[in-house]
């Protein structure tokens, strides 16, 4: 008897007798990539933290080039600040805060030419509503303060351009209470201790980051060394911070960062881009995991006993958690490759930073634990996936700009766990080594700046001479769905070959028409396996596969 099994490794449905019902798109007005008038090239800033009236009152120096033929004023997003005060070029200036804009505009004291540079200060406070999340002291707790500006939330406490599409030198200066300390991007230069009591941190992230992943933590932490990276490059120090008394539970959950550092830093073919990498356990961390270049936030979930379970928060309705929280450390360490480094030109392309980390996630999983985790790992995410679109109709591409509000481009089953699985696809057409070298000369074309998925597929054109403008417009920037097949076949004994029909059933919409994509197909007989590649390619491939 013969057994033919097509392994689909790809996005798929079981198959069915008849043409299965179409999907619909999110709804939502298109979004581009925002314009700019000028790009900012170094962000310095004096903060002070009050804790207990939860207020932070600042003073920012912005040094900054124009963009725009005569440019007469800056505008800044800033959204509720009380903005006492501005320069330009180092003198007093006249400002205007526009609330309904959420912005505070500078004027300069002459127009300026396209890519000439100046400075524009602003002074303010605030009582942060978005951005900035304060903590109060409790009898168990201290206080605690920390940020979260991913979709466009830091305008709540800094005056900023705030949106990813720019990048700059981040220079901080966070003045607290004793016994608080202040974490920040980059490397701490100086603390110093002033007459009032209080404390001053002064951090310097030189290499340039987009505004949302700045980052300030406020709060009592103890430091943790937990080893170095070990690179071809030099070696990079690594510390985890937590809350005091939690030290063993930081030691347990983060204890493979150097082998995650040293793993990911050889697969990319481009070693970790950042001068250190810590890792802070905060409290309430509403968002679970924030990859803030340099300084990862977690929740305090993440701080794990040896005998806890292995989720990254609790998953009650799984018998298996979507998220461990080695998923989380690995997939936040990703995220300094590929959404630090090499940043999407708007949330609209935010799979090129999320389904990159999700992906690398599952691969670390891969690399620590076996290709059978890995590839568990892989079902899970596919059946969440197809659960989520049976459940409630909804498809779209990994590049989609059209949506109602920036949460929708975060949502988990699409842009997290089929992103991954679409990178794993590609990974199986154009083969591991081809994939990862595209990956390295992505990241060096890219590096400290921003892509679109455009720049990818480019990526694979020059590297390897892959056209796969196919792949892209069945998956990436089109398509939405995903195919649903049916197949069937018959023993041919006079020509000892299998004759092989693939049907694709799913609805043919704009969105959701007929996909390409090679499958492998097994043939199992008594003298053993034989596996064959055949490319799928229209609503109906039918092909002859030799069986002895």
């Amino acid at each position: 008897m013969r057994r033919i099994v097509v392994l689909l490794a790809f996005v798929c449905c079981p198959a069915a007798a008849q043409v299965v019902p179409g999907h619909r798109l999110p709804e939502g007005p298109e979004r581009p990539v925002r314009d700019r008038e000028i790009h900012i090239e170094r962000y310095r800033a004096d903060l002070k933290f009050d804790m207990p009236r939860e207020e932070i009152s600042g003073n920012a120096t912005i040094a900054l080039s124009s963009m725009r033929s005569g440019l007469t004023e800056v505008a800044l997003d800033a959204a509720g600040l009380d903005v006492t005060g501005a320069t330009a070029s180092g003198s007093p200036a006249k400002f205007q805060v526009d609330r309904t804009a959420r912005a505070v505009r500078i004027t300069l004291p002459r127009p300026l030419a396209a890519g000439e540079k100046t400075t524009v200060g602003v002074t303010w406070s605030v009582h942060p509503k978005t951005g900035m999340y304060f903590f109060p002291a409790t009898r168990m707790r201290a206080a605690q303060a920390w940020n979260y500006g991913e979709g466009g939330l830091h305008d709540g406490w800094l005056p900023i351009y705030n949106d990813v599409n720019d990048k700059f030198a981040v220079d901080l200066a966070v003045t607290v209470a004793k016994p608080y300390s202040a974490l920040a991007n980059g490397v701490l230069t100086e603390t110093r201790e002033n007459s009032d009591g209080t404390r001053t941190f002064h951090w310097v992230q030189e290499k340039p980051i987009p505004n949302y992943l700045i980052t300030v933590d406020v709060g009592e932490f103890a430091r943790l060394p937990i080893g170095e990276a070990k690179l071809s490059t030099g070696a990079v120090p690594l510390s985890a911070w937590t809350p005091p008394g939690t030290e063993a539970k930081a030691a347990l959950a983060f204890r493979d960062t150097p082998k995650m550092v040293e793993f990911f830093s050889e697969r990319f073919g481009y070693p970790f881009p950042w001068a250190k990498y810590d890792q802070v356990a905060l409290r309430e961390f509403a968002v679970g995991a924030m990859e803030t270049t340099t300084l990862t936030g977690f929740s305090e979930s993440h701080l794990k006993g040896p005998d806890d379970p292995p989720d990254s928060s609790p998953a009650l309705d799984e018998a298996y958690p979507t998220w461990t929280y080695e998923d989380t450390v690995s997939h936040e360490l990703a995220h300094h490759w590929f959404g630090d480094l090499v940043t999407c030109r708007s949330l609209g392309s935010i799979w090129l930073n999320e389904s990159f980390a999700s992906f690398c996630h599952t691969v670390w999983n891969g690399h620590a634990h076996g290709e059978d985790d890995l590839t568990y790992q892989r079902w899970r995410y596919l059946n969440k996936y197809l659960d989520y679109v049976r459940g409630t109709g909804t498809v779209r591409p990994m590049e989609f700009l059209r949506y109602k509000s920036p949460s929708a481009m975060y949502q988990t089953e699409t842009t997290y766990l089929k992103g991954s699985l679409v990178l794993h696809m590609l990974r199986h057409i154009v083969g591991d080594s081809d994939f990862y070298r595209t990956l390295s000369d992505y990241l060096r074309a890219h590096q400290f700046d921003n892509a679109e998925s455009e720049d990818l597929k480019q990526a694979f054109e020059s590297s390897c001479g892959r056209n796969l403008s196919w792949f892209f417009d069945d998956w990436i920037r089109g398509g939405g769905g995903h195919p649903v097949f049916e197949v069937s076949y018959r023993w041919v004994p006079e020509r000892k070959q299998v004759d092989l029909t693939v049907k694709q059933i799913q609805a043919d919409l704009s969105f959701e028409n007929d996909f390409r994509l090679p499958v492998d197909v097994e043939i199992a007989t008594r003298s053993g396996v034989r596996q064959h590649r055949v490319e799928v390619s229209g609503w109906s491939t039918s092909i002859a596969l030799p069986s002895e």
